[in-house]
């Protein structure tokens, strides 16, 4: 019930039932005629001009259409002021209500009905302005809690961001480290083996240094791929089953800078979500640079087992967002699903 009170819609009738009450004890001390039916019939025109007045003042003036505001106003003014004269003195209204209220013996005055006119179109054109501006106020109030509120929320998910980031690179560094003294130590027994670690370690620190905080938000395409051909090498090396991965770049890569594991993201993904072991359906992996355009493309076949991982839903969600970071509506990410393949279409324009 209490909700029901609160809302503005209760508020308003609220009033107009307030307003009606005052309308009719301050007109019945100096009016005999009045009665509550023509409160009735008369506090609602009353709410009909102040509703419309401000309805104009919100469709024009608001976003500064104030020659069509004007225009509006007075159309309205004209056709209101004709209908009160057709009403009160025209004949539309036969009971003769008004008339009584306004003029005494059916004598028609200018003066009795511009002060008609002054009530209903002054006064409430009044108070539509002043609710206009109130209106006005709160919402500009509103408007800037809730960019504070914005600019808050954004500081705090920097902060976490920066957080979960910097205690990430805690557990890979270790790793890291050993990693690296595996290398060395198996450097002079097992030299293929080493090779396999220090590939895994170097790596290792390309994803540490493609995703510090205040790292680079782009490297050289040449660098992503080498980072590919790195992890490529890594999984087909240390899988039980034979991988297949076709690789191809046309056009001048050198030069071209890509966000930090694009690329390795959707590679990454076809691994672990793809059927990579049979020759007719290899990984395919297309880059192409065009005058100032990169056009990536990672189609692979899915996995048939149900136990297999089941979508690639937040490797590809973040590589979006810092896409859109670095080149706004730039860069596009389509996904092209079958119910045996899933290509990935990435496209920047420079």
């Amino acid at each position: 019930m209490r909700k029901l009170i609160n809302t503005n819609y209760t508020k308003h009738i609220f009033f107009w039932i307030a307003y009606a009450i005052y309308f009719y004890i301050n007109n019945s001390s100096r009016n005999d005629n009045i009665t509550i039916g023509i409160v009735v019939l008369t506090v609602p025109y009353f709410a009909f001009v102040f509703y419309i007045v401000y309805h104009i003042l919100e469709r024009f003036f608001r976003p500064e259409k104030y020659v069509k505001g004007v225009i509006s106003l007075v159309a309205f003014y004209i056709l209101s002021t004709l209908f009160v004269y057709f009403v009160m003195h025209g004949g539309l209204e036969p009971s003769g209500f008004y008339r009584k209220l306004q003029v005494q013996k059916d004598l028609f005055t200018w003066s009795d009905f511009f002060d008609s006119l002054r009530v209903m179109h002054v006064n409430f054109t009044i108070w539509a302005i002043l609710y206009y501006l109130h209106r006005g106020q709160l919402r500009a109030v509103k408007e800037k809690l809730a960019e504070a509120e914005r600019r808050l929320q954004i500081e705090e998910e920097r902060k976490q961001y920066e957080f979960a980031a910097l205690a990430s690179q805690v557990s890979p560094h270790l790793f890291a480290n050993i990693f690296h003294s595996w290398a060395q130590q198996l450097h002079s027994l097992y030299p293929e083996m080493a090779k396999q670690v220090m590939e895994t370690y170097e790596l290792m620190k390309f994803y540490m240094t493609a995703h510090e905080p205040n790292g680079k938000k782009t490297i050289l395409l040449h660098d992503e791929l080498k980072a590919v051909d790195s992890f490529i090498s890594i999984q087909q090396k240390t899988r039980r089953k034979k991988c297949y991965v076709d690789v191809v770049e046309q056009g001048n890569l050198l030069g071209y800078t890509i966000p930090p594991t694009s690329l390795l993201t959707l590679v990454e993904n076809a691994f672990k979500h793809g059927d990579l072991n049979q020759s007719l359906y290899p990984l395919e992996i297309f880059v192409r640079i065009e005058t100032d355009r990169l056009l990536i493309t990672t189609e692979n076949k899915k996995q048939e087992s149900k136990t297999s991982a089941a979508t690639h839903g937040y490797g590809l969600h973040n590589l979006k967002r810092r896409l859109n970071i670095v080149y706004g509506e730039r860069a596009d990410l389509k996904i092209q699903e079958t119910e045996t393949t899933y290509k990935v279409i990435l496209n920047i324009n420079f």
